[in-house]
């Protein structure tokens, strides 16, 4: 199945055919072929499941303010890993590398760490952000697929020079994923979901982007936290989140779910590490 016909197919689903005898030749052509049949009825099942399923939860007002701050005192904008669709698509995109055995840290100690988050180029600042626009249907993949091969073929294709890993997640299908652009730099982001709709999504980068090319950056104290277990955990009212280092793989994991819900499904990921 060619990407234009896909793409074709998403449009209809999503109703941005606006030319009715368009739409019609569409549907005739669907309809006499057994592929597109199966691939339109899997885009509207998508679409259905992420609209009943998933109420909009909007930014959150701390990581909102700390952006608005770090804009003002910046003097102006500038180009970043928040995503921002190129065409609509009917669902949403996320997840990435496993290492071991999880600690979830205390919820004061899961608290601090998120507060000392801050900046337009911050991984985690970004990744919340791009999470809410998924869930409020603002934001949806550029490649519609549960097949993980294609999706990395996809990232290759669109510039993502690194490494990524998208494992099979327990319990969840995967829905798609997202190349961004931030300072010239290409940078990969995918989404699971599970059976009652809820979202896993994933953003992947390269410990270069942080330490050399300055294009993300975290505080130095996840980093340490990082170094000494290769993972952190938190949850906040409205998203859980986990943060993995694996090898120089950096995975930052934004979920609805709650973090009990997401550890065990995590725990079935990948624990060998992205080379």
């Amino acid at each position: 199945m060619s990407r234009d016909i896909r793409f074709s197919i998403t449009a209809l689903v999503d109703g941005e055919i606006n030319d009715q005898q368009e739409a019609e030749k569409l549907r005739s052509i669907i309809s006499a072929d057994k592929e597109l049949a199966v691939e339109y009825e899997v885009q509207s099942a998508i679409k259905k499941t992420v609209r009943s399923r998933c109420a909009f939860h909007p930014c959150p007002e701390d990581v909102k303010n700390r952006i608005l701050n770090e804009i003002k005192r910046s003097g102006g904008q500038k180009k970043t890993t928040v995503l921002y669709p190129r065409f609509t698509i009917s669902a949403a995109a996320a997840a990435v590398i496993l290492i071991g055995f999880f600690i979830l840290n205390s919820l004061t100690a899961s608290e601090n760490l998120i507060a000392l988050q801050s900046g337009d180029n911050n991984m985690i600042v970004q990744a919340v952000t791009n999470f809410s626009s998924i869930k409020a249907g603002k934001l949806t993949p550029q490649i519609v697929t549960a097949d993980a091969e294609k999706i990395q073929s996809f990232f290759a294709e669109k510039g993502v020079v690194y490494a990524t890993a998208i494992p099979a997640v327990k319990g969840c299908s995967l829905l798609g994923g997202v190349v961004s652009e931030d300072r010239g730099e290409k940078l990969a982001h995918h989404v699971y979901a599970d059976p009652e709709g809820k979202l896993i999504y994933v953003f992947q980068a390269d410990e270069a982007h942080f330490l050399l090319k300055k294009t993300l950056a975290l505080s130095d104290e996840l980093w340490e936290k990082l170094e000494s277990e290769n993972a952190y955990f938190a949850e906040r009212d409205s998203y859980s989140l986990a943060v993995f280092r694996s090898g120089r793989n950096i995975s930052t994991i934004v979920s609805d779910q709650k973090l009990a819900t997401l550890k065990e499904e995590l725990s079935s990921y990948y624990t060998n590490g992205v080379n």
